[in-house]
């Protein structure tokens, strides 16, 4: 009977839990704006794959006394996700030796994000961001949270319910809540 008061109690402690979090995100989130875009310019994202590299060439620019070497790499990708998924479109990745440090070329079948950006003639330009990620970190949580599982058991299922429960006030409701002006 005890065992069954304390599942219970546990059950709706999480319930309970889990209604505060909805409860504190439909409150503050119609005034956060999250990573709107303020300068006017328009920029679509697309997730895409490296088809192959079709050239590369450098040039030195100056910036004041300053001169610094600029890498481009053009290569045909093609389009992951959304409506133009399938397209094959040229990009071009622009490195150079000051404001893009540690960011490696890409290679064939290197999956990144691409921004479109309309040129003032109307022209459609495709520019390189940043690679994605999200696959290797999921695999690394994964690890994370099954090693807890083995080497915790119950409480590290405990662990990662906490931390889950935690995550999701912070990114949910305090972050939100902060960007909307709530106090």
């Amino acid at each position: 009977m005890k065992a069954n008061k304390e599942t219970l109690s546990y059950l709706v402690t999480i319930f309970l839990s889990i209604l505060v979090l909805w409860f504190g995100w439909l409150y503050v989130r119609d005034g956060a704006e999250f990573f709107q875009n303020t300068s006017g310019e328009t920029h679509e994202e697309f997730l895409c794959r490296v088809l192959e590299v079709t050239d590369e060439n450098q040039k030195v620019s100056a910036l004041g006394d300053m001169y610094y070497l600029e890498r481009f790499i053009e290569f045909d990708a093609e389009i992951l996700r959304g409506g133009r998924k399938g397209d094959i479109i040229p990009v071009v990745q622009t490195i150079d030796n000051v404001s893009t440090l540690g960011v490696e070329p890409v290679e064939k079948g290197d999956r990144l994000f691409v921004y479109l950006q309309s040129e003032e003639n109307g022209e459609p330009s495709w520019y390189a961001g940043d690679y994605y990620r999200s696959g290797q970190m999921g695999l690394l949580l994964g690890f994370f949270c099954l090693a807890l599982l083995f080497f915790g058991g119950k409480k590290g299922f405990n662990t990662i319910l906490s931390l889950a429960l935690t995550c999701g006030a912070v990114f949910f409701v305090f972050v939100p809540s902060i960007l909307s002006g709530h106090n």
